[in-house]
């Protein structure tokens, strides 16, 4: 038998278990170097990271801060020593000090008062008003009625005030002379107020020839309140004299009267008559 040297080495078997150990010692290096892997690639990209973030933060350089320079004093002028002694300058009068000069204050600016507005007077009512210049009344009276005719005034207004004494079936009447022509004029109109005895007002008018016409009127209400009177002159119905037609062109009187009616008892009063007018 003749034996062969040879340099190879001799071809390693695996076995069943050798190549289960080879198989788990590779799986164990696979994974040690996967994690080393894992983690440089960690650490290189955090590096990466946070130098990009560091590059965009700006570079502040901060300087120290020069404290201000120390005040300089000023330095005292050298003093000259002499020897012998300046005579004493000579006394210097002093200008006369001028008078002080006094300003008078400004005078004071006084505004202008505001002119009080004058409030705008009511438009006078247009028509013909009787008794604004105080006309003068006659009493008349039948039986033992008695009449006193005073002229008055109510705010200003001057009117007719009548103090009276009435029995039944008796009357008293001012009358007041016109002798104007009324015939333009289409109604009239005034206010009366009666105290005491309550009784009724009558207003008539006369022309030339004596026709009378009139309307008589009872108060609303007696204490002072006023009963106003405004109607055409149609209304004013026929009573005595002339001719029975009324003739507003001679118009010679206007009378207010008060009577006692039936239902009446007469008695002691005063009536004021007031804003007597032709319209």
């Amino acid at each position: 038998m003749i034996s062969v040297t040879t340099d190879l080495q001799p071809e390693k078997i695996f076995t069943p278990r050798r190549r289960r150990a080879l198989l788990s010692f590779r799986r164990r290096g696979d994974l040690l170097w996967f994690a080393v892997s894992v983690g440089m690639f960690v650490a290189g990209s955090t590096a990466v990271a946070y130098t990009a973030l560091q590059a965009r933060r700006p570079f502040i350089v901060e300087r120290p801060i020069a404290p201000p320079p120390a005040p300089v004093r000023p330095q005292p002028p050298p003093v000259e020593i002499i020897s012998n002694p300046a005579p004493a300058p000579a006394a210097v009068t002093p200008p006369p000090t001028p008078a002080p000069t006094i300003t008078p204050p400004p005078a004071a600016v006084i505004a202008p008062s505001p002119v009080a507005k004058e409030k705008p007077k009511p438009p006078e009512p247009a028509g013909l008003a009787l008794l604004e210049n105080e006309p003068d009344f006659r009493a008349d009276v039948y039986k033992e009625a008695r009449l006193q005719v005073i002229p008055a005034e109510v705010s200003g207004e001057p009117v007719l005030r009548m103090e009276f004494q009435v029995g039944p079936r008796e009357w008293a009447q001012a009358s007041m002379d016109v002798d104007r022509d009324l015939a333009k004029y289409k109604r009239v109109q005034f206010s009366f107020t009666m105290e005491g005895k309550i009784n009724s007002i009558d207003f008539s008018a006369t022309d030339a020839d004596g026709t009378t016409v009139g309307v008589t009127r009872a108060p609303l209400a007696g204490g002072g309140l006023w009963s106003s009177v405004d109607l055409p002159l149609t209304d004013l119905g026929y009573l005595f004299g002339g001719n029975k037609a009324m003739d507003w062109k001679n118009a010679a009187r206007i009378s207010f009267g008060v009577s006692v009616k039936a239902e009446e008892s007469g008695g002691a009063g005063r009536v004021v008559i007031r804003g007597l007018r032709f319209y």
